[in-house]
């Protein structure tokens, strides 16, 4: 996500977040937190934390939560893109 093309216009924020995103995952995993069926490890992470840990507002948090999210789901989708365009 840092280095990609695709995500130059991700803010430095969102990038931030990005990695603190990161962190709670790898204390989820360690902590064996995962989903009921699917197995599909998860975090908590509100809106709220993310003021406090990037010192900003409600606005400012949700922002950059939803400028996270689009970045995340085109990363998604050019990952599967590019995995079924190699399959052919």
């Amino acid at each position: 996500l840092m280095d990609h093309l695709v995500f130059g216009d991700i803010s430095i924020e969102s990038k931030y977040l990005y990695a603190r995103v990161l962190d709670r995952v790898s204390l989820s995993r360690e902590n064996n937190w995962k989903e009921e069926g699917t197995g599909r490890i998860y975090i908590i992470y509100t809106i709220e934390q993310i003021m406090t840990d990037l010192h900003c507002t409600n606005q400012k948090a949700t922002k950059l939560v939803k400028e996270l999210v689009f970045f995340l789901q085109l990363l998604d989708c050019f990952l599967l893109c590019h995995v079924n365009l190699a399959s052919l």
